[in-house]
């Protein structure tokens, strides 16, 4: 296993532990650095999803910079115990949930609504345009809240979707962030 760091806030330094093999792809140190000064004001007691967790790498940071919850789905099982070994590391047990399963089952059960919810799919096995109209239909978003996607350059998303429209797109070599609001709240 590899190690990760959390960038900022409040255990900022600190490493974390990484998972390999082919399901698990880390987002990129300075993909992630870029994603939390961007949204870095929103954060502040924000309740977050993080689908396709991964290490759980996003949500941990985004508790570090101040989420006041977030939960965390994924259906890999070496993946889920690197997740709650992080999230015991870094003590945030009282401010996390970790859901084990898939984020299509899994998410039709939750009965909240989130400031932000972050997707990090896996690249070549997933469509972005069934997901994030799945997303849009399950009703997990608050009135105020953004959807972030990351993805492949080559994996364009489109700039709508159901009741999303993308109102952000940054490229990083391959990668984009797409940040989505919900179309009827944007101003």
């Amino acid at each position: 296993m590899g190690e990760l760091k959390i960038i900022g806030g409040l255990v900022k330094g600190k490493k974390i532990k990484s998972c390999k093999g082919l399901y698990v792809r880390p987002v990129l140190a300075r993909i992630k650095k870029s994603l939390f000064d961007i949204i870095q004001h929103d954060l502040k007691d924000a309740e977050c999803l993080d689908l396709f967790s991964g290490t759980g790498s996003i949500g941990l940071e985004a508790i570090s910079r101040g989420a006041k919850y977030v939960i965390f789905v994924e259906k890999h099982p070496v993946a889920i115990q690197t997740i709650r070994h992080n999230i015991n590391l870094l003590g945030f047990e009282q401010k996390s949930k970790l859901l084990s399963g898939d984020v299509f089952v899994i998410t039709k059960d939750i009965k909240r609504k989130f400031d932000i919810i972050f997707l990090d799919p896996p690249f070549p096995t997933l469509d972005i345009e069934e997901l994030l109209t799945y997303i849009s239909n399950v009703d997990l978003l608050k009135r105020s809240g953004t959807i972030i996607l990351h993805h492949p350059l080559h994996k364009l998303s489109m700039e709508k979707i159901e009741k999303l429209m993308c109102i952000r797109k940054i490229k990083y070599g391959q990668n984009l962030l797409s940040f989505y609001k919900l179309i009827e709240f944007i101003s």
